[in-house]
């Protein structure tokens, strides 16, 4: 399974993947990118003023993951929770995945995800999350909806794979890791997963 996630990074850059970077500075206006080509944007417009969003950054560049948490739910406590701040409960998802608490991600992601159905950060990293947790046939659904944005990102089709065959669809993880072949021919992880789903 890929873990790269769409993530928040401290400076107010959304590292979307390792080459996409999308600064959410520019989310205010109608600024369209290759991960979010609708007016659902503003969930990672992002409550950079409040003081435990603040805290929560400079805990996370610090590498204390556990604390910035801690900071995001004290935040998210005080508004009324992840529906009053759609851009802190994805990014509170992100951090949650960092330490572990994928029962806190799955929240996160489950209190948000229905008003974001068109916005390929937030569908990709509710897949993975019912990934991790073991829930295949809802990660296909999140997946799915995030693959016919992204048809040939590796992370997003890797993981559909990997969620297909979670589910019991192994002739659809096969075509999908057999076309990523042709596309990334080189790529380590598209060798592995030829190899697991040859039969």
């Amino acid at each position: 399974m890929q873990a790269s996630l769409a993530a928040a990074g401290a400076g107010g850059v959304w590292l979307v993947s390792s080459d996409i970077k999308l600064d959410y500075t520019t989310l205010t206006g109608a600024t369209v990118s290759k991960w979010s080509s609708t007016p659902t944007l503003f969930v990672l417009r992002f409550v950079g003023e409040q003081p435990e969003v603040q805290q929560a950054i400079a805990l996370e560049a610090a590498g204390k993951n556990a604390e910035a948490k801690v900071a995001l739910e004290n935040y998210m406590r005080r508004v009324g929770g992840p529906a009053a701040a759609h851009g802190v409960a994805f990014y509170a998802g992100v951090v949650a995945s960092k330490v572990g608490d994928l029962a806190f991600m799955e929240r996160m992601y489950d209190a948000i995800g229905n008003s974001h159905l068109d916005n390929l950060q937030v569908l990709y990293n509710w897949g993975l999350v019912k990934l991790y947790v073991k829930k295949p046939q809802e990660a296909v659904i999140h997946l799915e909806r995030a693959s016919a944005m992204a048809k040939d990102d590796l992370s997003v089709q890797i993981n559909l794979a990997d969620a297909y065959a979670g589910a019991l669809q192994k002739a659809k993880a096969r075509s999908i890791v057999e076309r990523l072949s042709k596309l990334y021919p080189q790529d380590p992880n598209v060798a592995r997963k030829l190899k697991e789903f040859a039969n």
